[in-house]
């Protein structure tokens, strides 16, 4: 008998345990209906389909069913006051989500029966449902109680009004029918289904469904705000005859007011705030008021307990606190946040929100002197041809190869002494990679310590947590401050780039935390929640130093130069342990003009790179291994491999650097929509090995979702080990050796 025949069999003989328990599954309720329902039915359901075979053997990250631990009632009270759940289950490949279970008790029908009303609690079934899987870019959510089988695409905006909207009719099954619809439950659900890439035909857009992301939806969002907010300010401006501000400052209020309405709502959905501050001024009683300088008010009230860029040390400086808005443009804003709002800001995925501010951060409102304006891209990125987010999986690899060899196994104290640095952050997302991992490096040392005997929290910076019967070892508030001083390190030309980055790590630095995180600041000791990463995260310019010379007023504000000497004070005496990024990509010749005062400065001070050739990552390239004791990573235009102007880079990166991997994606476009083809290179400036590693993209369609465990499979990368030697300044087109041999004769 094979594995689907068995599966069969064994999915017979759950329907008649259902059938012959009927009238006691229908009795069951609560919390502990649901557990039966899980353990006996469910969980049995999709053991035969060929899930569960890594479990409990494998670590938590990597198993491929992932039980969703729930969220305390304190949690979510700005969603309707009773708080919110995570779904049942969560089923993944190579540790990614591919779809959801919401598990639920018979006795509560998911569809309504003939004659009857759907009920309000399987309305907010549903609602619930959607909006986690949606907010977690997931594309598939089951609900069931195994009498009922309901599968929901999730690649738009829900509408809590539209309940039965994206139901995958196909996939709506009634236990009755599961054996003589086992084919398609199998070639749609099971393990190797999925693997094989089953899910796929219902994550894209058809003349049902267009497809609307989370990160799309909640950008147009926040697109639409600004538009809102610029024309209401600029509007109260011209009423009351005043100066009209430049168009970086405006700009630069309204991201302000952006960021501190969403930070405000990530504090309320996760609990860290038990009070709901922003969704009062909806009420009517507050229309004749002033609600914006109420809200103002609150901004101030939140600043000494998170301190930082958010709402700073000093409010009332920032221009963001003086500005007039009308209460009709604010309530309108306010409007998209709560009740049936989609956005669960306690689920929303970090890295998401920093895609959506990477293009968020791509435009500027432009202010006229008779007070018009338009919002149009910023005058680089338009001429690169827009902005670049690198995608989670990359990020985690490239952070896995350089933080993760330099941290393994390693105690905090001898963590704490490694810097890392991103020499062009934008919003963060390798500083957020590269801060997770060192949080993880954290927990399994405290586990191991824990498991000796030793005791929890005895030095403020870990504790132990459950999740599904299983202890679990979480790094107090206070430790990850300390991580985010100690290691993480940022520089970007963009001011409001470096912003965003602080604010997506002090949002990694709370997720998962409760209204606990404020006490100590509450009980009166000289803290604050989040520490200040003015020092850490900075703006300037990675490439240019102040021995440009002199410059005009306009060309500081735009060149912003910077010795890292200066940014830094440890630099004079180190330099970091891994410089890891996603460098712009743009040519600086057609971006900057063939007379503008850089390009002569990148052509004396990176001579031994510099070959007439303008691609910016030749220079960021030269600067992260000259700034590395160890590590270099990076993804870039794979161009500079084979281009004839490329070789006095590649004779100095091979002279100056050891190449430990190079992964050449070839034709496989990692950023979609843009036809930039790229690769991943990983130096290291000392290095014992003589062998270096070569992957190579072969034609084998795939999703990448995760290179530590895909390319190992040699179906979809070619793998070749050549002598580290082998690097110079010839193109870096390599073969397996008996080709090599063969290339190298002709």
């Amino acid at each position: 008998m094979n594995i689907k025949e068995n599966a069969k069999k064994e999915i017979a003989k759950l329907v008649d345990y259902f059938q012959s328990n009927y009238e006691s599954f229908m009795q069951k309720s609560g919390d502990e209906g649901e557990r039966e329902i899980e353990e006996y039915l469910i969980t049995p359901f999709f053991k035969a389909l060929g899930w569960f075979d890594n479990y409990p053997e494998t670590s938590v990250e990597l198993r491929d069913v992932k039980f969703q631990e729930s969220i305390s009632l304190k949690r979510g009270l700005s969603r309707g006051g009773k708080g919110t759940k995570k779904v049942d289950y969560a089923f993944r490949i190579n540790g990614v989500n591919q779809f959801f279970i919401e598990a639920k008790i018979p006795s509560r029908d998911l569809r309504p029966k003939v004659g009857n009303k759907i009920s309000q609690d399987t309305i907010e079934s549903i609602w619930q449902a959607k909006t986690y899987s949606w907010s977690k870019d997931v594309p598939i959510v089951i609900l069931t109680d195994f009498e009922e089988f309901r599968v929901f695409n999730t690649i738009k905006k829900p509408n809590k009004k539209r309940y039965f909207d994206q139901v995958i009719d196909v996939l709506d099954i009634n236990y009755t029918d599961y054996l003589d619809k086992f084919d398609l439950i199998w070639d749609t659900f099971s393990k190797e289904a999925v693997e094989n890439g089953s899910l796929e035909k219902y994550q894209e857009s058809s003349e049902f469904i267009t497809r609307q992301t989370i990160d799309e939806a909640l950008l147009e969002t926040i697109d639409n705000w600004r538009k809102k907010l610029a024309e209401n300010i600029i509007y109260n401006i011209k009423k009351n005859n005043s100066n009209f501000p430049a168009s970086n400052e405006l700009t630069n209020i309204v991201q302000t007011i952006i960021d501190r309405i969403l930070f405000i709502r990530f504090l309320e959905d996760n609990g860290i705030e038990q009070t709901i501050i922003l969704k009062k001024y909806l009420k009517p009683q507050y229309n004749s008021k002033v609600i914006y300088s109420e809200i103002v008010k609150d901004f101030e009230s939140l600043a000494p307990y998170y301190n930082g860029s958010i709402f700073g040390t000093n409010n009332n400086s920032h221009p963001a606190n003086s500005v007039i808005i009308s209460n009709i443009t604010i309530k309108n804003i306010l409007s998209e946040l709560y009740d049936d709002s989609p956005y669960d800001f306690s689920v929303i995925p970090i890295d998401i929100i920093g895609r959506i501010y990477e293009r968020f951060l791509g435009k500027i409102i432009t202010v006229t002197n008779k007070g018009g304006f338009s919002i149009e891209h910023k005058e680089d990125i338009r001429k690169a041809g827009g902005i670049f987010y690198t995608p989670k999986f990359v990020v985690e690899y490239i952070v896995e190869k350089t933080v993760g060899k330099l941290i393994k196994n390693k105690n905090p104290r001898d963590i704490s002494k490694i810097k890392i640095l991103d020499p062009a952050c934008g919003s963060g997302s390798f500083l957020l990679g590269a801060f997770e991992r060192i949080i993880k490096e954290h927990e399994k040392y405290y586990y191991k310590e824990y498991q000796k005997g030793k005791l929890a929290g005895k030095d403020k910076d870990w504790l132990i947590v459950k999740d599904k019967n299983e202890e679990m070892v979480k790094i107090t508030v206070k430790k990850k401050k300390d991580i985010l001083l100690n290691n993480i390190y940022g520089v970007d030309l963009d001011k409001q780039a470096v912003e965003v980055a602080q604010m997506s790590l002090y949002l990694k630095l709370l997720e998962d935390e409760t209204f606990e995180v404020k006490q100590p600041t509450l009980q009166g000791m000289k803290t604050t929640v989040l520490p200040d990463l003015n020092n850490n995260i900075i703006s300037g310019n990675s490439l240019i130093g102040t021995n440009i010379g002199f410059l005009s007023t306009g060309n500081i504000i735009k060149i912003n130069p910077k010795n890292y000497e200066d940014l830094f004070s440890f630099f004079t005496g180190e330099k970091f342990h891994a410089v890891i990024g996603n460098p712009p990509y743009l040519n600086i010749d057609d971006t900057w003009g063939q007379k503008d005062i850089r390009l002569q400065y990148i052509k004396d001070n990176y001579s031994e790179v510099y070959n007439d050739k303008t691609d910016i990552l030749f220079y960021f390239l030269n600067k992260a291994v000259t700034l590395s004791q160890d590590y270099t990573g990076f993804i870039v235009s794979r161009a500079f491999l084979e281009a004839y102007k490329a070789n006095k880079l590649r004779k100095w990166l091979s002279e100056n650097t050891y190449v430990i991997e190079l992964i050449d994606f070839r034709n496989h476009y990692i950023f979609k929509g843009v036809g930039i083809t790229t690769c991943i290179l990983i130096l290291k400036n000392k290095s014992r090995k003589k062998e270096s590693i070569i992957y190579k993209k072969n034609d084998t369609k795939v999703i990448l979702n995760n290179l530590n465990i895909q390319l190992p499979q040699s179906k979809y990368f070619d793998k070749i080990n050549i002598p580290s030697t082998s690097f110079g300044e010839d193109i870096w087109s390599f073969s397996e050796k008996n080709t090599q041999v063969i290339l190298n004769k002709i």
